[in-house]
């Protein structure tokens, strides 16, 4: 029999938004046309403002004691991870337009940034599951790109698994599908298709 539980645990940690989006980036980068090193510098451009350096930022409020976990429960405790997140997230938009990334690496990288925002904003007032915003983005974005609809799995594998944790209400992750899949759809969706 499986405990329930453990097998949420881990879907959340195995799907974890930050690791998605690290897939979801070189996903996005096999779409481009150009040359192979312009490629792949715009791919560690968008890796680092977005993977890398908000995650070091978590490791280390982490270590240092000042979250209980790397999940961040808390909703003030993610205020300034997300204002990070987001800030990191909006420089690399800017470097990706300077250096002229393929249409869809930038795109997605503005999709990130605006759901950053968005988040940050969000939790300001309320905790909403970033869990479920994130898979649900990149959902909307694999959809968007390859029609590939069994993305939907492993986006309601986590908004499952963080019910099952009691991480966060069917409302929090209810809004944060919504938001994710919305904001994928709109920005990334439209950019992408223009």
């Amino acid at each position: 029999m499986i405990d329930k539980e453990k097998f949420a645990m881990h879907i959340s940690r195995v799907l974890n938004p930050v690791f998605v989006l690290g897939v979801v980036i070189v996903l996005v980068s096999f779409e481009a046309s150009g040359s192979g090193t312009w490629i792949v510098l715009c791919v560690l451009v968008a890796l680092f403002f977005t993977v890398f350096a908000p995650w070091s930022i978590v490791l280390y409020m982490r270590r240092r004691g000042e979250i209980s976990e790397l999940f961040i429960p808390e909703r003030h405790d993610r205020l300034r991870p997300l204002f990070f997140f987001t800030a990191s997230s909006w420089v690399g938009v800017g470097i990706l337009y300077f250096i002229h990334s393929p249409p869809a690496l930038y795109a997605l990288m503005v999709c990130v940034a605006a759901l950053g925002t968005i988040s940050l904003l969000i939790t300001m007032r309320w905790k909403i599951s970033l869990h479920a915003m994130g898979l649900w983005a990149a959902c909307g974005v694999v959809i968007a790109l390859y029609g590939g609809w069994w993305a939907v799995v492993p986006a309601g594998l986590v908004s499952w698994a963080r019910l099952v944790l009691q991480a966060h209400s069917v409302s929090q992750v209810l809004v944060g599908s919504i938001v994710g899949a919305g904001i994928a759809f709109l920005i990334f969706g439209c950019m992408v298709n223009a």
